[in-house]
């Protein structure tokens, strides 16, 4: 066998290992959870103090079903909360029936107080008037965003 079949075999045969060792990390990992880091509020990086957050975030979500007025609170988070809990939260504390399925990607908003989405409606998430680009338990909110849940037409 002459040196350049050598090395083209040596060079598949590593190829393969290294896409098998990626693809079987990627399988491995996939249903994980990133960790948190949470940094000590006196901690510094490089000598500069960081800087403190605040709490709370004030936030507004809007409830809107289409056919009576939409419900509309305003509420304080806590940092780190989405939207899908801010929806779970309000709905509890406001005895409001809410029902969602999970999938791979997520919740996915089935029914809230009595209206259920069907063949040719669905319950659209919004964040500051624009419909969002990742669903409502990806999405970390912001303070003074403005979250919506609207019932539309598919």
């Amino acid at each position: 066998m002459n040196a350049d079949v050598k090395n083209k075999l040596y060079f598949g045969a590593t190829a393969l290992v290294v896409l098998g060792t990626a693809i079987g990390g990627w399988y491995f990992f996939k249903d994980t959870e990133p960790a948190e880091v949470v940094a000590n509020q006196e901690d510094s990086v490089l000598g500069v103090e960081t800087e403190e957050k605040e709490d709370t975030l004030p936030v507004q979500l809007t409830i809107d079903d289409g056919k009576s007025e939409a419900l509309v609170f305003n509420e304080e988070v806590a940092q780190d909360t989405t939207a899908m809990s801010l929806l779970e939260k309000s709905a509890q504390e406001n005895n409001i029936e809410l029902e969602y399925q999970q999938f791979d990607f997520g919740k996915f908003v089935q029914k809230i107080g009595e209206t259920a989405g069907d063949s040719v409606h669905y319950w659209g998430f919004y964040v500051n008037g624009a419909m969002a680009e990742v669903g409502a338990d990806s999405y970390v909110l912001k303070a003074d965003d403005k979250v919506e849940f609207k019932y539309s037409d598919m």
